[in-house]
Formats: structure tokens, C-alpha cells, sequence
């Protein structure tokens, strides 16, 4: 029983003596704000990668909606083209067909053109304002390591 009191008392003391050599350094200090700056430029990048690129998307997603409208248009157009020579036809049958599908074909005309006009009014994107506020608010965390660090004096 003395035997384990002794080791253990031996273990305890060697941890206390391992752990006051692993205790913080300034030199464990000073690289931890060096991650800790490098990490809020890496944060700031990221972000306003991440807003230009918001601005990008919305474009070109603006400009493939914008397609697909007009070239659905132009096949309404087509198709609108093709019945008008056919609604001349003697048939009445037809001709009452041929009159309800051109008029589901303009309302759905009058639809695209509509839509792609509120399409191309709405503004481009700017996210500017954002990465402004990016900015600040990491400038404000820089500012808050310069405070944590402040009185911390170099060898």
C-alpha cells in the first residue's frame, strides 16, 4: 500500500513538473495572435469572395432566365404564326380549336413579355455595403486582438 502512495505521489509530482514546462510562453503567445491575425484575413477574404461572388451569380442567372423566356417567346411567336395561317380553314370545328389555342398562346405571350420586362428592370446586385461591413467588423476584431495583446511586452 506505501508502495502505490509512493508512485503515485512520484506521478503526481513528475505531471506537475511536465505541466509548468508545457505553461504559456510569449513565444506560444505571440504565434497564437499570429494564427489568430492571419485567420481574420483569411475570414475577411473568404467573405468578400463570397459577396463578389453572390453578385456574379445573380447575373449570369438573370441572363439564363432572360434566355430561356425569349426563346419560349420566340416559339409562341412560331406557334402563333403557324395557327394564324390555319385559322382561315372552313372547318368550324377547327377554327374554334385553332381560335382557343391562339388565345391561350397570346395571354401566354403577353405573360413573357411581362416577365421578362420586370427581369430585366430589376437593379444589379451590389453588395459593396456588405463588404464594407466586412470590413469594419474585422477591423473591430483587430482592434480586439491589439487590446488582448497590449500589455504583453517582447523580450
Amino acid at each position: 500500500m506505501k508502495n502505490w502512495r509512493t508512485v503515485a505521489l512520484v506521478a503526481f509530482a513528475f505531471l506537475v513538473l511536465a505541466s509548468c514546462k508545457q505553461g504559456v510562453t510569449l513565444t506560444k503567445l505571440q504565434k497564437q495572435e499570429a494564427e489568430a491575425r492571419e485567420e481574420l484575413q483569411e475570414v475577411q477574404e473568404e467573405l468578400i469572395t463570397l459577396a463578389n461572388m453572390k453578385e456574379e451569380y445573380a447575373v449570369q442567372s438573370k441572363q439564363t432566365q432572360l434566355r430561356k423566356m425569349r426563346n419560349r417567346l420566340a416559339e409562341v411567336d412560331e406557334e402563333l404564326n403557324n395557327l394564324n395561317k390555319v385559322k382561315s380553314s372552313d372547318n368550324n370545328a377547327v377554327q374554334g380549336s385553332v381560335k382557343q389555342a391562339i388565345t391561350a398562346l397570346e395571354k401566354e405571350e403577353e405573360k413573357l413579355r411581362q416577365s421578362i420586362a420586370e427581369l430585366e428592370a430589376l437593379p444589379k446586385e451590389n453588395w459593396a455595403a456588405s463588404i464594407e461591413t466586412i470590413n469594419e467588423k474585422i477591423a473591430h476584431l483587430a482592434a480586439e486582438v491589439n487590446k488582448i495583446m497590449a500589455n504583453v511586452k517582447s523580450d
